[in-house]
């Protein structure tokens, strides 16, 4: 598990199981992108069926990002997690700090990298959020975030 910021954690299936790394990382909420049985009691689960290296949908898009505003606003803590942390639920992560913290979705990329260096969304999910806030998807690509 990855703190991306004080309140928000990105991680993986075998850490949203794990109730020893829940309670140390204070988890109150979670966003899971992959079944998984959480044997920590958290305030608040969402479970998102979401496939890999396919476009967003814009519903999963709108309920992901509402869902970690809300429990954000109600001074919870948020995991969001699917299978290894790598490319779904970053990618929704970065939804949600571009459109309520205001990071340009290369921003907020180059943010998640830094915390997690293994997050990669996969280029399709990377595009759809692009077309979803109407930006130019040539200026959001996984390394290039790094490196500016």
């Amino acid at each position: 598990m990855d703190l991306i910021n004080p309140q928000i954690i990105i991680g993986s299936r075998e850490d949203a199981s794990n109730p020893l790394l829940l309670r140390h990382f204070a988890i109150d909420a979670v966003l899971s992108l992959e079944p998984v049985k959480i044997l920590t009691p958290v305030n608040c689960q969402m479970l998102l069926q979401v496939q890999d290296r396919i476009a967003l949908p814009d519903a999963v898009i709108a309920q992901a990002v509402n869902f970690i505003d809300q429990q954000l606003r109600l001074g919870r803590r948020v995991l969001a997690h699917c299978q290894m942390g790598i490319s779904r639920s970053p990618a929704l992560v970065l939804a949600y700090l571009h459109q309520h913290q205001g990071l340009s979705l290369s921003q907020g990329l180059a943010l998640i990298q830094q915390a997690r260096p293994q997050a990669e969304p996969h280029p399709a999910l990377l595009q759809s959020l692009a077309r979803y806030y109407q930006t130019d998807p040539a200026r959001v690509s996984p390394r290039q975030a790094l490196a500016s």
